[in-house]
């Protein structure tokens, strides 16, 4: 019979009840309970109800910016943010190194993406990439803060303004980030973040919002979400419609006053692989720019091969022998994705066919112990030295 703690080698197994990639945080029935009484007696369960304007102001003000507004999910946000900022076709230049959200939307919103190359040591937009893909038809730049790390928001700030630009930010993952002392969420025309199950926090699953410091703008978000409407049903806009739950808002207001423990922790697990890791070759971690923070949405690392001894891919698969979940984000990258075959890429996208060739994003959650951290950690090492 069969040893479920042994490999196929009949080496004991490093993590025999396995080591997921992420275990989303879940509030209890106990903290549910008085949102759902509430819900109960007013029967008010969508609609951008008060769980969700209670939610909204309290994500304005710890994000210090002038309007936030809930959506069922980011996707929808940032294909409402073209419209919102008055653009009816046109090029955006984005990194294909990020979600394929990222490009589905901004095309859906009426735009044509074009990429441009990601920095070799933030994985972030790089802003002399943008400037030299920039046509005369380009009318939007759209950064990510790619696993929590910042972009380069002033250089990309500086391009938008010479070259008269709309400026956004998909920010799935940037909740807790902050760029030079500022949090994310208040840079460019607009910021869209993810409450997905794969985020530092969830709304059940699924969620987001855009913040915006622009009140017209605001506006026109408002009304592209409940179908282009604004207070009556007369539809001013072409919109769908994207509306966050109130018992999914109230799980945001359960799970907020707790994201600075959540980033904190993150933290000390980030600086604990980084410690443990250092010495490891071919193992690189994304870097942070003098006086940023990361929420660190992802434990990413890139993997040297000729360096480390092994592909990303061996890694991954020795990885999963020992009962360790692991996963190649973001690969392929999205211009050698056939959705976006047949785009004219304007520039070299060399650093990031690298990255997809060789990042790795490795089990990373709230709860995660020091412990569990440890035998990562010194598993990895142990393969290489193999």
């Amino acid at each position: 019979m069969e040893n479920p703690n042994t490999n196929e080698a009949g080496e004991d197994i490093v993590f025999p009840d396995g080591l997921q990639l992420m275990r989303p945080r879940v509030p209890s029935a106990e903290e549910l309970a008085p949102y759902l009484a509430k819900l109960h007696e007013t029967r008010s369960v969508s609609n951008f109800g008060p769980f969700c304007r209670q939610y909204e102001d309290t994500l304005s003000e710890m994000l210090e910016v002038e309007h936030c507004m809930a959506l069922s999910n980011l996707s929808t946000g940032l294909m409402y943010m073209p419209p919102a900022a008055g653009l009816d076709g046109g090029e955006v230049i984005l990194p294909s190194y990020t979600f394929v959200a990222t490009a589905h939307s901004m095309k859906l919103g009426g735009l044509t993406p074009v990429f441009a190359d990601i920095d070799p040591e933030t994985f972030c937009l790089d802003p002399k990439s943008v400037e030299a893909a920039i046509g005369p038809d380009t009318v939007a730049i759209c950064g990510v803060h790619i696993y929590g790390t910042p972009c380069d928001i002033e250089a990309l700030e500086a391009l938008a303004q010479k070259h008269g630009l709309a400026l956004f930010f998909d920010s799935a993952h940037g909740i807790g980030s902050h760029r030079k002392g500022r949090p994310v969420g208040g840079f460019g025309l607009a910021e869209g973040f993810s409450t997905s199950v794969t985020k530092i926090f969830t709304t059940f699953g699924e969620g987001g919002f855009i913040t915006t410091n622009d009140a017209a703008f605001a506006e026109r978000i408002r009304s592209l979400r409940n179908w282009g409407r604004s207070g009556d049903d007369n539809s001013k806009m072409v919109g769908v419609v994207s509306k966050l739950p109130e018992i999914a808002a109230a799980a945001g207001l359960i799970e907020l006053p707790r994201l600075a423990e959540y980033v904190e922790r993150r933290r000390e697990l980030m600086a604990l692989a980084q410690e443990m890791l250092a010495e490891v070759p071919g193992i690189r971690f994304p870097k942070l720019d003098d006086g940023d923070g990361s929420g660190h949405k992802d434990f990413a690392v890139m993997v040297e091969s000729a360096a480390f001894g092994r592909s990303r891919d061996a890694l991954a698969s020795a990885l999963k022998d020992q009962g360790v979940e692991s996963r190649a984000y973001f690969a392929p990258a999205i211009h050698q994705m056939d959705v976006y075959s047949g785009l004219n890429h304007r520039v070299p996208l060399s650093v990031t066919e690298t990255a997809a060739a060789e990042a790795l994003c490795l089990p990373f959650y709230n709860e995660m112990t020091d412990a569990d951290m440890h035998r990562l950690c010194e598993l990895i090492s142990s393969i290489q030295s193999q």
